[in-house]
């Protein structure tokens, strides 16, 4: 006999061992034994208690340079538009972008100088995501753009969205916070402007 089936012949008499009449009590007791030694399970812990993350504020460095990358990508992609787009509704969206966010920067950089703070500073040159987001959009099938285009407004203004509303929330430098929870009304209404061309776009 091989050791598997000596394995399996020893599992069916511990099996039947515990089935036989009367055993039903000594095994109901090692049972109970066994699980008051058992280390308790906390429940609470189990349904989850880690800190919603969506809900802390993101590192204020962190911020500075999302917020102001966002920004100073939105101001190039609307020249792009103004140049590609035949669509007035997307020609309008860039014009607005274009102005506010040129405007918002300023007001970063404000809020930065105003915090005191010497360790932070706005960004001056976009990541290699944006700077790809922009090649992309510049070499585009022209009848292609303005989807593309509406696309990239609605994934940069929500990303910015969630960040600002954030840092609004729960952030540690009270002139940025300040700077977020005004900055947030504007790029909701970029937001809300992009999904009703898209919308339209799609009809």
């Amino acid at each position: 006999m091989n050791r598997y089936l000596l394995i399996a012949s020893a599992a069916v008499l511990v099996l039947a061992g515990c089935n036989k009449p009367g055993s039903g009590a000594a095994s109901d007791a090692a049972a109970a034994s066994a699980a008051s030694a058992a280390p308790k399970v906390d429940a609470v812990a189990l349904a989850g208690t880690q800190p919603d993350v969506e809900a802390q504020a993101p590192a204020t460095a962190m911020f500075i340079e999302n917020i102001g990358v966002a920004d100073m990508f939105e101001i190039k992609a609307a020249e792009i538009a103004a140049k590609k787009s035949k669509n007035n509704d997307v020609k309008g969206l860039a014009k607005a972008t274009s102005k506010d966010h040129a405007k918002i920067l300023d007001n970063l950089k404000q809020a930065i100088k105003d915090s005191g703070r010497a360790d932070l500073e706005a960004p001056t040159q976009l990541s290699e995501e944006k700077e790809a987001m922009l090649s992309d959009l510049d070499k585009v099938p022209d009848n292609l753009f303005d989807a593309m285009y509406v696309t990239q407004q609605i994934t940069v203004h929500g990303d910015a969205e969630r960040l600002l509303s954030r840092y609004a929330a729960h952030g540690e430098v009270a002139q940025l916070k300040s700077f977020a929870e005004k900055t947030d009304k504007t790029i909701q209404g970029h937001l809300d402007k992009a999904h009703d061309i898209q919308t339209k776009m799609n009809k």
